[in-house]
């Protein structure tokens, strides 16, 4: 089964000789990378030019036409049965070819496959976190937003033919949402290679046309939602879809100073779903600000809030509580992924401003940890847990306790789920070691319980006394 990667290059030299490595290192090396020159005005013709690959194929455009049409100039291009593209400034880690062909072919029912990723710090080689989709997506998951980027796919040629390829005239935003959806309606099938196959590049400071990118998301949601083979429950969550379209590029047009578009896509996403106002936009709108490590989330959250309409402002109320919040979200993520003088900073910081955690700020630090647990493995996993727990030692032990708690009752259901029985008992203990308070835990004595009665010998459980 030959794979051809391509990747559009538009103004990208930086990173291009890099991504084009990416490809060319993998252990099952593709068929053929061609490489799409957008009629980039930087380096992007010398860099492409010290490459003397035979598979690598390059295609230059006379004029710039967008990402979409770069990316069809390279499909019409390839022979492959299987289609990788790869953004110029995203990179392959060395099985991506390879893990997705044999998936492939072991699944010839799915028409696109799609992996977890690596999310790199703005202007760093360092990552920020894994980025990881549902293991199942479907129409409703797509039309609410992108659950996972081009260079994360990998799809079969024919079903690219049947969905009609990228949209052209999509040239500022979406043309990704776009192909995704419309292959869905097709009937496509898509599915997770569950291993971390790239990283993405991270860039926080670019200036962003707005307005032009909402309107293509949303456009793109209407015309999934006027289609007539879209379902009934899919169809249900079209103000839902709009509102979120219009949340997230609120927050963007607010980063960028841009009052009047934000308060705009804000009260069009109130209108198009009112539960806005109930659900509140405080925890969504921190972990935008606090994305890009090297800017002051505090100060990003405050002039958001200065540019709320004066009757919206209670929707940020607490803010100070939750920037607060925000040092200690970056301080754990930080020693999670081994940069400790960084993490001890931010520790310093949360502590200056008196941070508390919470459940919702345990629960995605648990998240955390699970994704490293399940992609990296359990040594990764308890690695990560050991750095935080030194991190926050002299400050923040109430929250490490708690974090290793709420760690091990995952590990420990999990476990359960698994048959590992030995496994769930060991972690159900080190779960009330952390933090006695778990011990009263119903659910974590259930499983306890369940386990050590599953280990027994048979003949000692009678007969008919098994109690699954």
């Amino acid at each position: 089964m030959r794979l051809s990667a391509v990747i559009p290059a538009y103004n990208q030299a930086e990173f291009l000789g890099a991504a084009i490595r990416s490809v060319l290192n993998q252990t099952l090396p593709a068929h053929e990378l061609i490489v799409v020159d957008d009629a980039s005005t930087d380096r992007t013709s010398e860099v492409l030019a010290a490459f003397k690959d035979p598979r690598i194929r390059v295609i230059v455009h006379e004029r710039n036409r967008g990402l979409p049409a770069a990316r069809n100039s390279g499909f019409r291009a390839s022979s492959g049965e299987l289609l990788a593209f790869l953004d110029a400034d995203d990179l392959f880690e060395p099985d991506k070819i390879s893990s997705h062909v044999a998936f492939m072919r072991a699944n010839p029912d799915v028409g696109v496959a799609y992996n977890p990723r690596f999310e790199l710090n703005h202007g760093r080689e360092t990552i920020r976190e894994i980025w990881r989709a549902p293991s199942t997506c479907g129409l409703a998951e797509l039309v609410m937003g992108f659950p996972f980027a081009p260079s994360d796919m990998v799809v079969r040629r024919d079903w690219l033919t049947r969905a009609g390829l990228f949209d052209e005239s999509l040239v500022h935003y979406s043309e990704d949402l776009d192909i995704n959806c419309r292959l869905a309606l097709s009937g496509c099938r898509f599915a997770c290679v569950d291993v971390i196959l790239n990283r993405r590049r991270y860039h926080s400071q670019r200036n962003l046309r707005v307005r032009e990118r909402l309107a293509a998301a949303l456009s793109v949601a209407d015309r999934v939602f006027s289609d007539s083979r879209c379902p009934g429950e899919v169809l249900q969550l079209r103000g839902a879809a709009r509102a979120v379209h219009c949340m997230v590029w609120a927050f963007y047009a607010f980063s960028q100073h841009e009052t009047t578009a934000g308060r705009e896509f804000l009260r069009a996403a109130i209108e198009q779903d009112p539960s806005v106002l109930r659900s509140g936009m405080l925890k969504p709108l921190l972990l935008h600000c606090t994305a890009d490590q090297s800017l002051d989330h505090r100060m990003e959250l405050r002039a958001i809030l200065d540019q709320l309409p004066p009757d919206l402002v209670h929707l940020l109320e607490g803010w100070p509580e939750a920037a607060s919040q925000g040092y200690l979200l970056r301080a754990v993520t930080s020693a999670i992924w081994g940069r400790m003088d960084e993490a001890e900073e931010l520790m310093a910081e949360a502590d200056r401003s008196h941070a508390a955690a919470d459940s919702w700020l345990i629960g995605l630090l648990v998240t955390h940890l699970c994704n490293i647990e399940d992609l990296l493995g359990r040594e990764a996993a308890d690695a990560a847990l050991a750095r935080t727990e030194q991190a926050g030692r002299r400050r923040f032990w109430a929250l490490t306790r708690e974090l290793k708690a709420s760690f091990f009752l995952s590990r420990g259901f999990q476990s359960y789920s698994k048959a590992m029985y030995p496994e769930a008992i060991k972690s159900a203990g080190l779960a009330v070691l952390s933090n006695c308070r778990y011990a009263g835990n119903r659910g974590l004595l259930s499983i306890a319980v369940r386990s050590a009665w599953n280990m027994l010998p048979i003949p000692l459980r009678g007969q008919h006394a098994a109690i699954e």
